[in-house]
């Protein structure tokens, strides 16, 4: 049996050892520069990319890196050398499947310029934190009304507003960092907030409304006898299964009564909902006119 032994030395002046460099280069920094711009960018700009986008960028840079430099490593094996402007035909398989590969980064290069033009373009207005996400069992609103993030950008608005902080700010778990942000940064803050809460409010508005219409035409379904019509509305609300091949009547008016009991909880819970926000929106504005009248006493102290 014959023994092949390589020595390292052998390989220092081959295309191995652009294939290992290029690797280091393209999978490590390269993709960590990426990867860097995709997380703070929407910070930067204010504006948020299409992920989706995002994500087959990654995959089709990925597929077309490795089908660059893998094949390199196989040339260096062979013995190919470095720094040359030619080739021997015997190289010439490898060397097509790695053109191949560049053929594809150059592709995932494009993709990701059109990614930023239509982030430029097309971008939908981003939140301070947009890698915030609420757990299952979490206050949606308290969550996008909090101010401790894990670094003190995701703190300011998107993008930052430049001299944000008056003095050096400090990172806590303890104290919001909100407290070393300039009084105008706080105006913006809690102008958002009031944004937030005021949107927040018109779609509960609308959701009561709505079920005020639908508890108004159940009423009217059931003053009229319409069973037809009563069938479709239990099914709308309780869904397609709660009745068999037929309907008799004392199953129809149990459905009608869980109708109606389901809309009015929802009528309560709205409404309770509904008065906790918009006592959220007057401790906002209480905020707001602490910080103005804050401001005049500086003005008037100095």
């Amino acid at each position: 049996m014959t023994h092949f032994k390589y020595n390292i030395s052998e390989f220092t002046k081959t295309y191995y050892v652009v294939a290992h460099f290029h690797y280091v280069l393209s999978m490590g920094a390269v993709f960590a520069l990426f990867s860097a711009w995709y997380f703070w960018i929407p910070k930067i700009l204010g504006l948020d990319y299409n992920r989706m986008l995002g994500k087959v960028h990654f995959w089709i840079l990925f597929i077309g890196v490795n089908a660059t430099f893998f094949p390199q490593h196989f040339l260096g094996l062979q013995g190919m050398p470095r720094r040359i402007s030619d080739y021997p035909d015997a190289f010439a398989g490898w060397n097509l499947a790695s053109s191949f590969g560049s053929i594809v980064s150059v592709i995932a290069t494009g993709l990701f310029l059109y990614i930023v033009y239509i982030q430029l373009v097309e971008g939908k207005a981003t939140s301070r934190y947009p890698w915030l996400t609420p757990e299952f069992y979490t206050d949606s609103l308290q969550t996008l009304l909090n101010r401790n993030y894990i670094s003190l950008e995701w703190a300011l608005n998107s993008p930052p507003k430049p001299h944000a902080f008056v003095s050096l700010p400090l990172q806590s778990f303890l104290f919001t960092p909100m407290l070393f942000i300039s009084s105008e940064s706080k105006r913006a803050d809690l102008a958002d907030d009031l944004s937030i809460l005021e949107e927040y409010k018109g779609g509960l508005e609308r959701t009561l409304e709505r079920t005020m219409e639908e508890i108004e035409e159940l009423n009217m379904i059931t003053s009229s006898h319409d069973s037809h019509n009563a069938v479709r509305f239990c099914q709308d609300q309780l869904g397609d299964n709660i009745f068999g091949s037929t309907v008799k009547d004392n199953e129809l008016e149990v459905a009608i009564n869980t109708c109606r009991t389901k809309l009015q909880g929802e009528v309560e819970e709205l409404t309770k909902e509904l008065a906790d926000t918009e006592t959220k929106i007057n401790e906002t504005l209480n905020k707001f006119d602490t910080v103005e009248s804050s401001d005049e006493d500086e003005s008037n102290i100095q």
